[in-house]
């Protein structure tokens, strides 16, 4: 970037654009109120009070009206605090913020585009950028930099964005701010990174939106193309992202959101879709989140990845709202620490592994369909001291498995709920495996009907049924009925099954197990609901449990429940079992792979 001396800044050529300076030069503005919480406060109050306003006009010739800000070169630069509004076109220039208190530029139809560095840098305590109401504003760098300014540095990368702070940096407004990152990323921020009530589209060659100790989203609209990370902190000590009734569409060669540190999404719908190539290269992350401990609470969540879609180091929550999870070659959710589920309607569309946890994992209510090709629900890990506990105290659980439908490292404990596992087609798996460190299988209330090969087979404590002569294919169906023929629990298999085992933690052995038959209810999963009539009933076994590990093939689809919840069982909500009614305020799930109209913020 050339530069040009201060003396000759009155009139030049810059871009096709003549620029000017109407006012004085390096004239300080009052003192501003400054903000201690940021994140909690009003940005649009913080400016009220500022007395300094400046206009920069980017037309045919290059406007500085106010105090505050001068030219120097191709740059504008900013060195007093107060609100600058910058209107119009430059094709080859950028504006530079300097100094200690809070600037604030508003964008009015403005479109900066720089051919050897970034658009907007900010070396200055505060910037706050605001898109003004019914305006689009565009930012943009060039694909290599110059660092030919005093206030850059070739050798710390920065600035490296199209829009770049060294501190705190705000972006807000009801217009459309549009920015790319053709050198590497389009927004980054080295301090707090907050947007606030705000319309962003980013593409980045790198990263999409980058913060270093937080990165806050509350009530916006974001879209972001990137070939690395599409949002993400990158400070391992404190690096938390939280995104609050945000509007979020993400398409990434990298992960989708990725936290150093702790990571929360409440409300709003978000959907990522991550395309990196991880089959072939194994130090490639694509993720769909990822970071320390996750929490997701009333979520419209859909999440298209080729690696986990979901993955914590630490732990993760979930409650309420909607999951639709498809992974092309990993897990859907996977967690190191502590994995706990709140009345989610969870969809795994495609897994390798669908829920996976290496401690205990928590299923407290809510709606829960898993393919995966390997295990169905996992607990378990390296550190045979620790827990590996899968605990289910109520909801209703569909598992679809080409390995174990259920694998614990530790104990199985069911006391309410549905669980029904179609498990694996081969030996070498189970639907349920436990037991191989001393687990077993503790049901105490709702129900359990699963099946699969029985060789792997682990049994739980207490009566149940079994029968390994069921020796169903796909499209069959098997009851388990009272003595009057009425229906407990009935399920047709997706896919061949030898062995069927029932338990609902009281004394079964009044129950039968019908194979094949007549109901007088279609649903492909009726529960407590409707008669059998035919079939053969199957003579129960004695069940002998085994232990092991294995994989299997790729599970099939998951089909609906009908009937209604057992006495004293928690109620289910997932629209797919008959009767099941959402709760007031939950997002709906997505369909289809589309997102629902957010509403306007």
């Amino acid at each position: 970037m050339k530069r040009f001396f201060s003396a000759l800044s009155a009139l030049f050529f810059i871009g096709g654009c003549n620029m000017s300076q109407e006012t004085g030069v390096n004239a300080v503005p009052t003192e501003n109120s400054e903000v201690n919480n940021l994140s909690n406060y009003n940005i649009l109050e913080e400016t009220d009070s500022f007395k300094n306003e400046c206009l920069i006009d980017f037309g045919d010739t290059i406007t500085i009206s106010g105090q505050g800000a001068w030219i120097d070169g191709n740059c504008v630069k900013i060195s007093g605090g107060g609100v600058y509004t910058v209107t119009g076109t430059i094709d080859d220039g950028m504006i530079y913020v300097d100094g200690d208190e809070t600037v604030k530029l508003v964008l009015n139809n403005a479109s900066i585009t720089n051919k050897s560095g970034c658009a907007v840098f900010s070396s200055g305590k505060k910037l706050i950028i605001e898109s003004a109401e019914g305006t689009e504003n565009f930012l943009t760098d060039s694909e290599s930099y110059s660092y030919s300014e005093d206030f850059e540095s070739k050798a710390d990368k920065e600035p490296d964005s199209a829009v770049y702070s060294k501190n705190t940096v705000i972006l807000t407004g009801k217009g459309v701010l549009n920015v790319k990152g053709n050198f590497k990323n389009g927004i980054t921020g080295n301090d707090e990174l907050i947007i606030k009530e705000a319309n962003i589209n980013v593409e980045a060659e790198n990263n999409g939106i980058k913060g270093k100790d937080s990165l806050t989203a509350e009530n916006s609209d974001i879209k972001v193309i990137s070939g690395g990370d599409s949002i993400k902190t990158d400070n391992a000590e404190a690096g938390t992202i939280s995104v609050k009734d945000c509007s979020l569409t993400l398409e990434t060669e990298g992960d989708g959101i990725q936290a150093d540190s702790s990571l929360s999404i409440t409300g709003g719908v978000v959907s990522i879709t991550t395309k990196g190539d991880v089959a072939s290269d194994e130090e490639l992350s694509s993720k769909g989140i990822k970071g320390g401990d996750i929490t997701v609470e009333n979520c419209g969540l859909t999440v298209n990845a080729t690696d986990h879609a979901v993955k914590a180091t630490a732990s993760l929550t979930l409650t309420g709202g909607s999951l639709e999870i498809s992974s092309e070659t990993g897990k859907g959710l996977a967690s190191e620490g502590v994995l706990t589920v709140n009345n989610s309607d969870i969809n795994i569309l495609k897994s390798e592994e669908g829920i996976e946890s290496k401690s205990n994992l928590n299923i407290n209510g809510g709606n829960i369909n898993i393919t995966a090709s390997d295990d169905g629900i996992n607990t378990g890990g390296d550190d045979l001291t620790a827990e590996h506990t899968i605990n289910i105290s109520g909801g209703n659980i569909v598992v679809n498995a080409g390995g174990d439908g259920f694998d614990s490292n530790g104990s199985i404990n069911v006391t309410g709920g549905v669980v029904v596992v179609f498990g694996p087609e081969k030996s070498g798996n189970a639907p349920l495996d436990c037991g191989e460190f001393g687990g077993k299988i503790n049901i105490s209330g709702g129900m359990v009907l699963s099946m699969g090969m029985a060789d792997m087979m682990s049994f739980p404590e207490g009566s149940y049924l079994f029968s390994s002569a069921f020796n169903g294919k796909s499209g069959d169906r098997i009851t388990v009925a009272d003595s009057d023929n009425n229906i407990i629990i009935s399920a047709v298999t997706p896919k061949n099954a030898k062995s069927v085992i029932f338990c609902n933690g009281g004394d079964v052995t009044a129950y039968k197990l019908i194979s094949g038959g007549n109901t007088d209810i279609s649903n492909d999963i009726i529960i407590s609901e409707g008669t059998v009539t035919g079939g053969t009933q199957l003579t129960p076994e004695e069940g002998t449990s085994f232990g092991g590990f294995g994989k299997g093939g790729r599970g099939g689809k998951n089909d609906r429940f009908s009937g209604e919840v057992p006495e004293g069982m928690p109620e289910g909500i997932n629209p797919g079992f008959h009767g099941g009614e959402r709760p007031e305020g939950m997002p709906e799930p997505p369909k289809n792979g589309m997102i629902p109209e957010m509403p306007s913020v």
